[in-house]
């Protein structure tokens, strides 16, 4: 984290709604995620993902004095440096779909390891740990963030006792070559689930509040970008 703010306090970066954060962790922090630009690829194609490196260094390690644990997307086989770098930093993973089958831990249900995941991150939560997720699961570019919201950091929320806040971050521009261009992060309210749902166990309202929070985070990352752009 660090190292992280001494790279980033030497490129252009803007960073409103601070102020948002709550003030004890053990949240569950959301943001939209960009893609990289090539300038970041190493040899054995790893490459860093910055935007989530700013937002844990900038922001949360800013405020907190301690890193926030990361929720990825189990890596593909052959993405071994992805693989090595997240098993060192104690990342809790997600299984898409393409690599449930040949994953070494395949002698696992989908539903154990769903359940195992829900154990390791409320475990985190209720240690005062904040939980950094992307809840598109994919990148994409600044202008045409974010994609589409999965439901797992949601469904996430409605499993942990006590309820858990939701924090919103957007961030613009990580995509772009970061020395010639300036970066952007905004902090938004935090909230919980059951506030926003007549009942968490309401999937149909649950899918209904995902969507509109996503086309809501269209206009977040649009004040984000034109934040950098001030």
């Amino acid at each position: 984290m660090e190292a992280f703010s001494e790279l980033f306090g030497r490129l252009s970066n803007r960073v409103r709604g601070e102020g948002h954060l709550p003030d004890s962790p053990g949240n569950i922090v959301i943001m939209n995620h960009l893609e990289n630009h090539m300038d970041t690829l190493l040899p054995n194609e790893f490459r860093l993902t910055l935007d989530s490196h700013f937002v844990s260094s900038m922001i949360l390690y800013r405020r907190y004095g301690e890193a926030p644990v990361r929720v990825v997307r189990k890596p593909e086989l052959g993405w071994f440096g992805y693989q090595q770098y997240f098993d060192r930093l104690d990342y809790l993973y997600v299984y898409p779909g393409e690599v449930d089958e040949e994953d070494q831990d395949q002698d696992l249900t989908r539903e154990k390891r769903n359940r195992q995941f829900i154990e390791r991150a409320a475990a985190h939560l209720k240690a005062g740990r904040n939980l950094l997720i992307a809840p598109e699961g994919r990148c994409s570019y600044t202008e045409d963030s974010p994609g589409p919201f999965k439901a797992g950091a949601f469904r996430l929320a409605t499993e942990v006792e006590p309820e858990p806040l939701i924090v919103p971050i957007a961030v613009a521009n990580f995509d772009k070559r970061l020395t010639r261009t300036t970066t952007a992060a905004i902090v938004y309210p935090p909230f919980r689930l059951s506030d926003q749902l007549g009942s968490v166990a309401d999937k149909a309202a649950l899918f209904a509040f995902i969507n509109r929070l996503q086309e809501e985070y269209r206009g977040y990352v649009q004040r984000a970008i034109e934040l950098a752009d001030s």
